[in-house]
């Protein structure tokens, strides 16, 4: 009996996860992403003969100009959305950051989503990794984790303008849970 109840309780904290992760898509699937818009044009910067310097005030005003202009032309309403408010690009983050995320689509809506689910598993991963650090039972980690996905409003911001905070949870939660030498490497990264 103890065995069934466990199960059930498990199944429900699952549904609970499940049901917290398509309300919290439904309602940010279509946010426009005021962060995300900057490392989203960086990242096509590399090897570009005519950027020389990324942080420079007037590269930057340059630079913010000619993709507002590329974001009119486009189709994309979350696009031109984005270009305008980040017109003047405020570029401030790691070229690491950049760097890596050469990896988005060069469509801009698309790219948007790629890393608006990027930005959704890593907060679960990296919530459920230092929930396991704190040694939660998984049915209460589930549960919380439902409840942070529909009233933590911190992860809702992240997802919303598309920041890097839950990539930097899911590193905490990594090197919470690695030796101490690959804890370092996950800490480097952060």
């Amino acid at each position: 009996m103890r065995r069934l109840l466990r199960i059930a309780l498990m199944a429900l904290a699952a549904l609970a996860v499940i049901y917290a992760m398509v309300v919290t898509w439904r309602q940010n699937e279509r946010a426009a992403g005021l962060d995300f818009y900057i490392y989203y044009v960086n990242a096509q910067l590399a090897g570009r003969a005519d950027v020389a310097n990324i942080y420079d005030r007037d590269e930057q005003a340059r630079i913010g100009e000619e993709y507002y202009e590329r974001a009119q032309r486009s189709g994309s309403d979350l696009r031109k959305f984005d270009a305008q408010r980040r017109r003047f690009l405020d570029s401030v983050s790691s070229p690491f950051l950049y760097t890596c995320l050469g990896w988005v689509s060069r469509d801009y809506d698309r790219a948007l989503w790629q890393y608006h689910v990027l930005v959704l598993v890593a907060f679960i991963l990296g919530y459920l990794l230092i929930a396991r650090a704190l040694r939660l039972s998984w049915p209460v980690a589930l549960f919380v984790l439902a409840g942070l996905l529909l009233w933590y409003r911190g992860f809702e911001a992240d997802l919303r303008v598309g920041n890097v905070n839950s990539l930097q949870l899911l590193m905490l939660g990594a090197s919470l849970l690695s030796p101490p030498l690959l804890a370092g490497a996950f800490a480097g990264l952060l």
